[in-house]
């Protein structure tokens, strides 16, 4: 079974797995609860995997990998905009209504 190596990353991710490539090999490095899928799923994918970051190192951007930057001060310093006010309001008002909604379908 050959997975998507893009989910594959995402997964590298989530669990702390450093991939490198390094003099034309893939090095992996991780932590001792690395699960046993992910594992398999690298030694599996090694090819694939290699490819790919041999391919973002000559060009091919792996945007899907790089974080949000965030924000300095946190959430507290953006503005909501009036719409989102207003949901709030509602929402602060009622917690248990679903008074903003508005029912309804229509076909395209």
């Amino acid at each position: 079974m050959v997975a998507d190596v893009k989910d594959i990353l995402y997964a590298c991710k989530r669990e702390n797995v450093v991939i490198k490539v390094r003099d034309g090999n893939l090095e992996v490095s991780y932590d001792d609860d690395i699960s046993g899928e992910l594992l398999s799923l690298l030694r599996q994918n090694k090819s694939a995997l290699l490819q790919l970051l041999v391919d973002s190192e000559s060009g091919i951007d792996l945007v899907f990998l790089k974080p949000i930057p965030r924000i300095s001060g946190g959430v507290s310093n953006c503005k909501l905009s009036y719409a989102q006010q207003r949901l709030w309001f509602i929402h602060e008002l009622e917690e248990q209504t679903a008074l903003y909604n508005m029912p309804g379908a229509f076909e395209l």
